[in-house]
């Protein structure tokens, strides 16, 4: 096999391809050699949780931007963009894949901006479905619009953003230090990626920023079927194989025995080197909804105090094992992305052997361990009165303030909004919604002339300005927000 200059064997074994490590053009560089097509695949350290609510949806035009040029070719080729990376690939023949990705590259580091409307059109006609997961739901909860919380918000920026918005950000993160590049062969000699220098730059979690005050697991929202529950806990093998078996009792039970859900969705996210995230969500009938949301429960609170049987825990085993009967090429590929991935997160590697032992060595007390731990901060999503240990979320208790006193009336309910020269508050019933100016992360125009506006923990006032007195309240708030913050209804306004 040929070998590239400064190449590194990083992980090898008998029913797997050798998998190298090299750089190309100063970009830390993974390959595995499995045969035609080849396929290459640029890798970036930026993604959704790196954006701010205002410039939501930033980093999806730039690569809409980047590969717009390209699609003259012939071959496979494709973009995304995640939470916490943006990914570039192209398949076909060497030479083909190698001059488009110089293509790209090229691109990336003089982003062209001629077709910012076209793009931006058409990114938020996609966004038009977009609707808020559970799972992004409890994000947003725990993390308010940052980080990770800013998967449950839409792509706001698209309506505001301008061309030297989006090249600033290839300038900043589409670069050779923040890039990682994964080859299904060995490095073509003639491969260039004339990127601009740049530095790493790791994720960085934000603080919690909880609009609730409760101690222990809290029930964040109620909906009217099914169930969703977030964790979060310490990355480690056990919290993998906890959340797996969690998972795996209660599809048998809440839809074998019960016959009340069709399957138990489970996720287990990286948040950071550290931390990650654990999601179990099912839906049902209104009518069954709180069975199946105490089976599931019952099953998380056995599996908790005591983890799984050797029985259950065996068998969590031999489906980890399983992995080894699918076709090489294909799994050495995953390891490739896995080794990448990890690498351009700054996460903890290790090759396959030492992650089967770390399962193998997981004992039932440890995976309950891990999984209390985790419950600690647990959020749900339930249905209404169902009891499962988790205390209904306490409103912070947002202070009242005194000011000019707007009222409006829509379907019966009186509303009261009192506006300061620092805060406006929505007072409805007994309860009070509290923001300050300065403490705002987006105001968003509205095709009604209302305005949005959503401060830093996530909590929001929306007014629609349906009399004269409501309309000088929305043009005195304009006046106190600061334009940086600011979306128009559409890109035309």
């Amino acid at each position: 096999m040929t070998r590239h200059p400064t190449d590194t064997i990083i992980s090898e074994s008998l029913d797997v391809p050798t998998i190298h490590e090299t750089v190309v053009d100063g970009i830390q560089t993974f390959w595995v050699d499995t045969g035609p097509p080849f396929v290459a695949t640029l890798m970036f350290r930026v993604g959704v949780a790196d954006e701010t609510l205002a410039e939501r949806g930033i980093t999806h035009l730039v690569e809409h931007l980047a590969l717009s040029p390209l699609r003259d070719v012939a071959h496979p080729f494709n973009g995304a963009v995640t939470y916490d990376a943006t990914n570039f690939w192209a398949a076909g023949s060497v030479e083909d894949v190698v001059a488009f990705m110089t293509r790209l590259a090229d691109q990336l580091a003089n982003l062209p901006t001629d077709r910012l409307e076209v793009e931006a059109g058409v990114l938020i006609a996609e966004g038009r479905s977009f609707q808020r997961s559970s799972h992004a739901a409890i994000l947003a909860n725990r993390f308010g619009p940052h980080g990770p919380g800013l998967m449950a918000y839409r792509e706001f920026g698209l309506r505001r953003l301008e061309a030297d918005d989006a090249r600033r950000w290839a300038r900043d993160r589409f670069t050779v230090g923040n890039a990682v590049l994964l080859l299904t062969g060995p490095p073509p000699d003639s491969m260039r990626l004339p990127l601009v220098p740049g530095k790493r730059r790791p994720l960085v979690l934000p603080p919690d920023r909880h609009w609730f005050d409760t101690e222990g697991p809290a029930r964040i929202d109620q909906q009217t079927a099914g169930f969703a529950i977030g964790a979060f806990g310490e990355r480690s093998m056990p919290l993998v194989i906890a959340g797996q078996a969690v998972a795996m009792r209660a599809q048998e039970v809440v839809r074998h025995e019960l016959g009340r859900v069709y399957s138990v969705a489970h996720e287990y996210q990286w948040l950071n080197a550290d931390e990650a995230y654990l999601y179990w969500g099912a839906d049902s009938d209104p009518e069954h909804a709180a069975e199946a949301t105490q089976a599931f429960g019952a099953v998380l609170d056995d599996l908790t105090s005591t983890g799984p049987t050797q029985a259950e825990l065996d068998r969590l085993v031999a489906m980890a094992q399983q992995v080894d009967v699918m076709d090489p090429n294909n799994l050495a590929r995953n390891e490739l992305h896995r080794w990448a991935f990890a690498a351009l997160q700054g996460y903890p590697q290790y090759d396959r052997a030492e992650l089967q032992e770390q399962i193998v060595e997981a004992t039932p007390q440890d995976l309950a361990s891990a999984l209390a731990a985790s419950m600690e901060h647990a959020m749900a999503i339930t249905v209404d009165g169902v009891d499962i240990g988790f205390a209904d979320a306490r409103s912070c208790g947002d202070d009242r303030i005194d000011g000019s006193v707007f009222r409006a009336r829509s379907d019966g309910t009186v509303r009261r909004y009192v506006l300061s020269g620092e805060a406006v508050s929505d007072v409805t019933g007994g309860s009070a919604v509290t923001l300050r100016f300065d403490q705002l992360a987006l105001v968003a125009h509205g095709n009604d002339a209302g305005r949005l506006l959503i401060d830093h923990r996530g909590s929001w006032i929306g007014i629609t300005p349906s009399t004269r007195r409501l309309r000088r309240l929305v043009a005195a708030i304009d006046e106190r927000v600061s334009p940086d913050i600011v979306v128009p209804a559409s890109r035309n306004e």
